[in-house]
């Protein structure tokens, strides 16, 4: 209750003041509003795309039964669908496992296979999500690129032609003839 009225107070004190010279009140709260909402609509796209990863799953598990019972593969499998779905790019395996993998109590031979099977199952997930064409209904178009085999049109521009003076250049730069001496100028006092 406290946060609304506080939003509400600094959205309403350009209004109290007569907005001379305080619209930032007005565009702080405009942009905590805003960013709010961005980080709402961010929140649940990330939910949405996990629960497609866990359907994938469920629709496709692993025929291996040690990969299918692997929690490892499986974090990999759903982060590597995500990530494909949020970034797009060529489907394959992770640059690094996640760093959870690097605490103290995963660096054993236990540990390393873990990280191989995140792994796999990343880049089992990526080229799952891929194969389904989702990706493609996610990004919307933009307007700026051109369609394909679109020839942009040649364009000519014609030089504008050059007109002299009929007098002639400025004194200054006739040929042969030296610059006028620079005008002194008067001594500042220092400060």
């Amino acid at each position: 209750m406290r946060a609304r009225h506080l939003l509400a107070s600094l959205a309403l004190a350009p209004a109290a003041a007569g907005a001379g010279g305080c619209t930032i009140y007005a565009l702080a709260a405009k942009n905590i509003v805003h960013d709010a909402g961005l980080f709402a609509s961010d929140v649940n796209f990330r939910h949405r795309m996990r629960a497609t990863a866990e359907a994938a799953w469920d629709a496709e598990h692993p025929t291996d039964p040690v990969l299918a019972k692997s929690k490892d593969y499986h974090k990999g499998f759903v982060d590597g669908y995500v990530a494909f779905l949020e970034n797009g790019g060529p489907p394959g395996p992770a640059a690094t496992p996640r760093t959870h993998y690097a605490r103290n109590r995963l660096l054993n031979p236990a540990g390393h296979a873990g990280a191989e099977l995140y792994l796999e199952g990343y880049a089992h997930g990526a080229a799952q999500a891929e194969a389904t064409g989702e990706r493609e209904v996610l990004v919307l178009p933009g307007g700026a690129a051109p369609p394909p085999g679109h020839v942009p049109p040649v364009v000519t521009v014609a030089p504008a032609p050059v007109v002299a003076p009929a007098d002639g250049p400025p004194p200054a730069l006739r040929a042969g003839e030296p610059l006028p001496a620079p005008r002194p100028e008067p001594a500042r006092p220092m400060l």
